[in-house]
């Protein structure tokens, strides 16, 4: 597999396990002429419809609570195409973190940032951090698009927890998205948060930042949503710290595509919630809506230690509808086989730090993230 170094066109790779299984859902592929037969023949309930076309996907319950019994009679059958337990997913490498808190000042933080201006960046005005962070030199991104004059192009689809719509770099990027979690076209990172905790982190940061004139950065979610304790009392930073630990994940992930590609379209497709869970299910029919609204790069910022072969045929549509897969081979500086990375046609991507060494946890510091958050 093809190993891009650093950050290029996924951001942080911040992997996302699927330790567990959802309670008694199960996700059934069958062809349209057999569905009904499998599905009342197993006494099985439709939950939702996760793909259309010549074989169909269905998030299914049984009312038995023996999961093992059930696959066993339903994988019997010759006229289901596949079944296996739908899970859960998480983002344990995120929630984890110790290092750095919502209960540390907002100075540490932005301290490590110097020099902060304002600088124009394809359409809208950014700290000029966002643009000469490492990443940037260890890839070299200005000899890249020195020499090729490309800044990007089509719809990146990013499979996530969905992204801050206000957000004053991303504005001009961003395309109609799916929340997948509240069945709406409206994708934002804060309908996950309590609305009185979401307002106060959108007020504005200019207390802060007046010295250095960077007031844009009121709705910098990636950067605010780790670091803004200046206008959150002590019990609204642990709330966020303990129940909504993976808050401005997605919007980082966008900010690092946007990066790299600044001309290319960002289409948010929100699989999963601010508390880091998400189900496998909701990954699936991401994947299948991307392509179907014309996402030419489907960027998947986790992985699976175990294989799923619903996942597998739907990236083994999204390749055959010419659409580059990328996946995250996790921060760990493991070698392990993990998903989608390994699938056929995915290009999977290894993390490096500021100083180009694989990444691993015992180096992962949340503050030397947030400068590349966007």
């Amino acid at each position: 597999m093809m190993k891009l170094r650093n950050l290029i066109f996924s951001a942080a790779l911040l992997a996302l396990g699927l330790p567990a299984a959802a309670q008694n859902t199960f996700m059934l592929s069958v062809s349209p002429a057999n569905a009904q037969s499998v599905i009342s023949g197993h006494g099985l309930t439709v939950i939702k419809e996760l793909y259309d076309g010549s074989i169909c996907v269905y998030l299914v319950s049984s009312p038995s609570t023996d999961t093992s019994e059930v696959e066993a009679e339903v994988e019997s059958d010759l006229r289901a195409v596949g079944f296996e337990p739908d899970q859960i997913a998480s983002l344990p490498e995120l929630s984890g973190l110790t290092q750095a808190t919502l209960t540390q000042s907002n100075t540490s933080i932005l301290d490590t940032l110097p020099g902060r201006t304002l600088v124009s960046f394809f359409g809208s005005t950014v700290p000029s951090n966002y643009t000469t962070q490492a990443a940037t030199n260890i890839i070299r991104l200005s000899d890249a698009r020195t020499a090729t004059h490309l800044t990007g192009a089509g719809v990146v689809g990013i499979i996530d927890t969905g992204a801050d719509p206000n957000h004053p770099a991303l504005l001009p990027a961003l395309v109609p998205g799916y929340d997948f979690t509240r069945e709406t076209t409206f994708v934002s990172e804060f309908n996950d948060l309590d609305p009185a905790l979401a307002a106060k982190l959108q007020q504005s940061n200019t207390s802060i930042l007046d010295a250095q004139n960077v007031l844009l950065l009121n709705s910098y979610t990636a950067i605010l949503a780790q670091s803004n304790t200046s206008i959150l009392d002590q019990s609204n930073t642990s709330i966020l710290d303990s129940t909504y630990p993976d808050f401005g994940h997605g919007t980082m992930v966008a900010g690092i595509v946007h990066l790299i590609a600044p001309t290319a379209k960002i289409m948010p497709l929100k699989a999963f919630q601010a508390n880091g869970t998400g189900y496998n299910s909701d990954i699936l029919r991401a994947i299948y809506y991307a392509i179907g609204h014309g996402a030419k790069v489907i960027n998947m910022s986790f992985n699976y230690t175990s294989y799923s072969k619903e996942l597998a045929n739907a990236v083994n549509y999204a390749v055959a509808n010419g659409s580059v897969c990328v996946a995250a081979a996790g921060n760990s500086g493991e070698q392990a086989t993990v998903y989608p990375a390994a699938l056929k046609g995915v290009v999977d991507v290894a993390s490096t730090s500021d100083t180009d060494n694989l990444f691993g946890m015992a180096s992962c510091r949340l503050d030397q993230r947030l400068p590349d958050s966007g």
